[in-house]
């Protein structure tokens, strides 16, 4: 059954795993009925007390294992949250601000050249490989 559902449902392999791991005592059990009874006399208890002892641990392996697959599973959806919200502010933040500044090419624009302005002012800077007067 778990195989079955590994291929229609997309199960992860590992919890396949630990389910077909966790149902192999009863396969035992199904197998060697009497393996309780011999169990319970070789430790000196009464059988109905190791049968709950027995079924108390598989809840327990049970619930550890579904509690360790949602604790993953939560810090797993908290990080997307916060991806897709940083995103999301970043998408924001992008298209109500103006385009990002291109990075600086060697020659720089005309509007700021020394070279353009300097006929213009009369105390304009000399260009640096114009000689000083």
């Amino acid at each position: 059954m778990a195989v079955k559902r590994l291929g229609k449902y997309r199960l992860k392999e590992r919890y396949t795993l630990v389910f077909m791991f966790i149902g192999l005592p009863f396969l035992v059990l199904a197998f060697w009925p009497d393996a309780i009874s011999t169990i319970a006399k070789k430790l000196d208890i009464q059988y109905h007390t190791l049968i709950i002892l027995c079924v108390c641990a598989f809840f327990l392996i049970i619930f550890l294992e579904l509690l360790t697959i949602v604790s993953i599973q939560d810090r797993k959806i908290s990080n997307l949250t916060q991806i897709v919200a940083i995103l999301m502010s970043d998408t924001e933040n992008a298209g109500s601000s103006e385009p990002a500044a291109q990075p600086p090419s060697a020659d720089p624009p005309a509007s700021m050249r020394l070279e353009d302005h300097r006929g213009d002012r009369p105390d304009a800077h000399p260009a640096p490989n114009d000689p000083i007067d």
